[in-house]
């Protein structure tokens, strides 16, 4: 069952490579750089792999609240989809520069507004230009498409169903920032967000996910990062980071497991440790 899941939630370049310019194929480029937000465009007008269609985080997820990356509003997104000429029958493989760092999210976006087959690429755009793959700035355009949306509201979770969680047995929740931000050792990027930490809250970094190269951990060390909690596949876990972008690694790894019942606090840190001013 889990080689299963794993089998239609990452591929690699081999794989890749021979299905490219299949007809039911959309690639996505997720590149974002935490800090700046123009500079993902920006490299992927310089390279990109053949075919693939740029999605803008800073633009998808920016909504009218004072918070970044919330979830897009369902007809925003099914527009949106639209214009990239997206149908619900293609398969979408995403990648980012990285492997798993934004990529992670948008699979996650795509599967909560009821996309069946997303994927994301091993080891991103790093490694498929390490081996010597083909690219190109060449920018694709594309046909509107018809794209209908399902979105799942019980994958995300705000500010009051964390709250009632803190406490409950039956939840965990899990802080995807890196240690020095979940200790208080450094201040957080964004402005008027303090340092700090959900009482009862456990820290699994985004990036322990993967390797060195960017590739995705194999099974058996992907269950080593859970071992905290004797029980932890049988309770619900709400994932929370600083915008909601890398929790989303921490919920595919629990998805790749086989892992049900996990959640995105939207909100994240940006909400939770919110200074007034």
């Amino acid at each position: 069952m889990v080689a299963k899941i794993r089998e239609t939630s990452v591929i690699d370049n081999n794989k890749l490579s021979q299905i490219l310019m299949n007809k039911n194929i959309k690639i996505i480029d997720a590149s974002w750089f935490l800090g700046d937000t123009k500079k993902g465009y920006k490299e992927y007008k310089k390279e990109h792999i053949p075919g693939a269609i740029f999605f803008d985080i800073e633009f998808f997820f920016k909504t009218r609240k004072n918070l970044p990356h919330m979830m897009p509003e369902e007809r925003f997104f099914k527009n949106q989809v639209e214009k990239m000429g997206i149908k619900n029958s293609d398969k979408i493989i995403i990648y980012d520069q990285i492997g798993f760092f934004s990529s992670c999210r948008v699979w996650f976006t795509f599967k909560t507004f009821g996309h069946k087959e997303v994927m994301i690429l091993d080891g991103g755009l790093k490694n498929w230009i390490k081996e010597k793959l083909k690219t190109t700035s060449i920018i694709p355009t594309s046909k509107q498409s018809i794209y209908k949306v399902k979105f799942d509201k019980k994958k995300i979770k705000n500010m009051s169903d964390v709250r009632n969680a803190i406490y409950k047995n039956e939840f965990l929740i899990v802080d995807a920032r890196v240690e020095d931000r979940f200790n208080e050792k450094v201040d957080e990027p964004r402005k008027h967000v303090s340092r700090g930490k959900i009482p009862n809250s456990f820290n699994i970094p985004f990036n322990k996910i993967f390797d060195c190269e960017g590739f995705l951990l194999k099974d058996r060390k992907l269950k080593e990062l859970f071992k905290f909690e004797k029980s932890f596949f049988e309770k619900n876990t709400i994932v929370l980071c600083g915008s909601g972008i890398t929790a989303c690694n921490i919920i595919f790894a629990l998805e790749i497991l086989g892992k049900k019942s996990n959640y995105l606090y939207d909100g994240s840190w940006s909400e939770w440790g919110h200074i007034e001013i």
